[in-house]
């Protein structure tokens, strides 16, 4: 389809005679063009599966994730019931374990004041029978 822009008259009579070839070339590319494109159309028809497929297996992606991050939440959440069920029985156990502690201290406290009393009781009656003995020596020695 070669013509020159100079002579419009040679070109008006050369552009009828290859509206027809031209034509005829396109009939036959058309023609080609047919095996060729059903040749394509399995292949077409499995990326479209393909491209569907994926649109839903990234949809349920979506879905799994969001359902993924709801459960863990839960989980979580779940673990910290967990650890505070845990931790509140230890607490009170501290808290008795405490009391107790409190409690022994004042009975050895106690205990303590005790002994001392004891002691003091000790001495008293050690000097009253020493006392004792010496009067006994005394009248004796006076009789």
């Amino acid at each position: 389809m070669d013509f020159e822009l100079s002579d419009p008259k040679d070109n008006s009579e050369v552009l009828p005679q290859q509206i027809p070839e031209a034509g005829s070339q396109f009939r036959d590319q058309e023609i080609e063009l047919h095996p060729k494109r059903d040749a394509l159309r399995p292949t077409t028809l499995v990326l479209e599966c393909v491209c569907r497929d994926q649109g839903q297996a990234q949809c349920s992606n979506k879905e799994t994730e969001s359902l993924s991050q709801s459960k863990q939440g839960k989980v979580n959440q779940y673990i910290g019931k967990q650890a505070f069920l845990k931790e509140r029985p230890f607490l009170d156990h501290m808290g008795k374990l405490e009391a107790m502690s409190k409690r022994v201290l004042m009975l050895e406290e106690g205990n303590k004041e005790l002994i001392n009393e004891y002691i003091c009781l000790k001495d008293r009656l050690y000097q009253y029978e020493t006392d004792r003995a010496e009067m006994e020596v005394s009248t004796q020695q006076e009789n």
